[in-house]
């Protein structure tokens, strides 16, 4: 029988990184957020702003692992 293979989005590991990358883009978020509060725009701008700031920042990070894997090349 061949040994089965190892699709590292299957790992249990993987579940922890969407975690990491989700707290870091709450992170980001609360920091846009606050710092356009801070700036003097309304609620919603600094909610808007806090939005944008966590999509752009989760869809970095999830765009991260497969950027490495192709630099890495085939294996």
């Amino acid at each position: 029988m061949p040994p089965a293979v190892r699709n590292s989005r299957t790992d249990h590991t993987w579940a922890y990184w969407l975690a990491i990358m989700g707290l870091i883009s709450v992170v980001v978020a609360l920091c846009a957020g606050i710092l356009a509060s801070a700036a003097g725009v309304g609620r919603a701008e600094a909610a808007m702003a806090g939005g944008g700031a966590f999509a752009t920042s989760l869809l970095l990070c999830l765009a991260v692992p497969p950027a490495i894997r192709a630099m890495k090349g085939p294996r």
